[in-house]
């Protein structure tokens, strides 16, 4: 059973678009900003946990949140809601509901830093070129300019939306789990700690398989919208682990350069630096957020960090 750190709490984000699960940290008034953490293909809110305790305490309110259909939030009633414009709409729809927590310090802006880890980051993508005044900056977290084309996640990915066409029960979701591990360790991965495997497992089984589907296909075919972002008043970032294994680092320098931007590396993490090194994740966004600030040199003005 994952335990949550203190100072992270499990709420529900009640929308004009519905009901999203999610966990708040920081201060719900007097903030120095706000941020949304967007998971990936199938991750879930948890996959911040560690980070979000070390950003409140640095005065941010930020919150991570299961997208539509991930984990604890409910999916679309109809599956051809899973589209770009529905899943920037939602995310649009939870940083409203975060900035109505409470007021941010005078002089902070009101936007929110949105910020998305792999397939999130292609959905933040999305959300800032269709409202960028949302965003006060947005940064992809081992995430890439577009869908991935390489032909072994290709491959996976198909049998993925081709295995969960079959689903009929929460047993059958299982079994398609335990395929995945499979196909991992045959391909050099260590399975997960019995302690993780539980947690994995029953995350999985709780996704809406139509949404992950939809989300596989997505993954597939997203668009390159890198320009259309370096167009808004919106300020990008690429943050990555060193040791990074879904898109090629090189190809996210480049987005990082595309962007206006220095691509920032976090030593000894992979490709979920929230997990690997939260506090050095930690550090890195909230020196990107302060850099965002119109006149902003990055520097940090909480005498507590």
């Amino acid at each position: 059973m994952l335990t949550l750190p203190a100072g992270v709490a499990q709420v529900t984000a009640s929308t004009g678009r519905g009901d999203f699960a999610a966990l708040v940290a920081g201060p719900e008034h007097d903030a120095a900003g706000h941020a949304l953490l967007l998971p990936g293909w199938t991750g879930s809110k948890e996959d911040f946990a560690a980070v979000l305790p070390i950003l409140g305490q640095r005065g941010w309110r930020v919150c991570s949140v299961d997208q539509r259909g991930q984990y604890e939030s409910a999916g679309y009633p109809d599956p051809a809601g899973y589209d770009w414009f529905e899943l920037g709409a939602d995310v649009a729809a939870v940083a409203a509901w975060l900035t109505g927590a409470g007021p941010v310090r005078a002089g902070a802006p009101p936007p929110v830093h949105l910020v998305g880890h792999s397939f999130g980051g292609l959905v933040a993508a999305e959300a800032v070129v269709a409202q960028p005044g949302h965003w006060a900056s947005l940064t992809l977290l081992c995430s890439g300019p577009a869908g991935t084309d390489d032909p072994a996640d290709v491959a996976a990915l198909t049998a993925m939306v081709s295995a969960l066409a079959e689903i009929r029960s929460a047993e059958d979701m299982a079994a398609v789990y335990d395929a995945k591990v499979a196909v991992q360790a045959q391909a050099g991965m260590p399975p997960p700690a019995s302690a993780d495997d539980e947690f994995l497992r029953r995350r999985f089984v709780r996704n809406d398989p139509a949404g992950l589907a939809a989300f596989s296909r997505l993954l597939m075919s997203a668009p390159d919208r890198i320009d259309d972002i370096a167009r808004t008043d919106v300020p990008g970032f690429v943050v990555y682990g060193e040791d990074d294994d879904a898109w090629p680092l090189a190809l996210q320098d480049a987005t990082a350069h595309r962007l206006g931007s220095t691509p920032v590396v976090i030593a000894e993490a992979g490709h979920s630096p929230a997990v690997d090194q939260p506090a050095s994740t930690a550090d890195v966004l909230v020196g990107l957020w302060r850099q965002a600030r119109p006149g902003g040199d990055g520097a940090d003005d909480d005498p507590a960090a």
